[in-house]
């Protein structure tokens, strides 16, 4: 899925369900040009990897205006996600979401279907 996407960063809880994400990752037999950092949501970094926080701290950096236009550049029908799903022949196909269409169901599921507020945080586990 890396090497699909071609993606530069890999956000990974280490050691969720017992798994090391890092360890997996170094060990797979794919070449992946395009990653080039992975940014630990957890309290414990593993050596080469980026703690959160670090990671959080390097946007203080950008200048606001700078993020209001990025963000004011994306349109609805770009990208916002691709979500991995093995369908019917066991191998794993990228679906690409828009982002319009992302926005709308979260708003939907998350504000109207949970209730959720300001400040609330949902939790999505998915296992294999």
């Amino acid at each position: 899925m890396l090497a699909k996407t071609a993606a530069r960063v890999l956000l990974c809880a280490n050691g969720f369900l017992g798994l090391d994400y890092v360890e997996m990752v170094r060990r797979a037999e794919i070449e992946l040009p395009a990653l080039e950092e992975i940014v630990i949501l957890d309290r414990v970094s593993p050596e080469g990897t980026m703690p959160w926080d670090e990671f959080l701290d390097r946007g203080g950096a950008i200048d606001e205006a700078v993020v209001r236009e990025r963000i004011a550049a994306i349109g609805p029908d770009e990208v916002s996600d691709i979500i991995f799903t093995s369908g019917t022949t066991g191998q794993p196909k990228g679906v690409m979401l828009r982002h319009g269409a992302s926005m709308r169901c979260f708003g939907e599921y998350y504000n109207r279907g949970f209730q959720l507020r300001r400040g609330d945080r949902a939790l999505v586990v998915h296992t294999d």
